[in-house]
């Protein structure tokens, strides 16, 4: 199952994340994430994102761009996103 077939078969139960077609993943800001109470698209518990993700930097290596997370649905790795606002 790929990442387009199971926003179809399980839709985001969390309004902050939002699914794109382009890279095949979920994206959220990370205020908004933490408003919500850091669950994920499916309104799962995210044990540990900020430490646990892979981060991105801006260009000059200063400051955190995105930290990216990987999850499972329904036996299938996913992305998940999280602009850091």
């Amino acid at each position: 199952m790929n990442a387009q077939e199971i926003d179809r078969k399980y839709p985001v139960r969390n309004p902050v994340w939002h699914f794109s077609d382009d890279t095949d993943c979920w994206y959220t800001e990370a205020s908004m994430l933490e408003r919500s109470g850091l669950f994920d698209p499916w309104s799962r518990p995210i044990p540990r994102i900020y430490t646990d993700a892979c981060v991105s930097y801006d260009t000059f290596g200063d400051e955190i761009r995105e930290y990216q997370y990987t999850t499972s649905v329904d036996n299938t790795q996913v992305e998940l996103r999280v602009w850091n606002d």
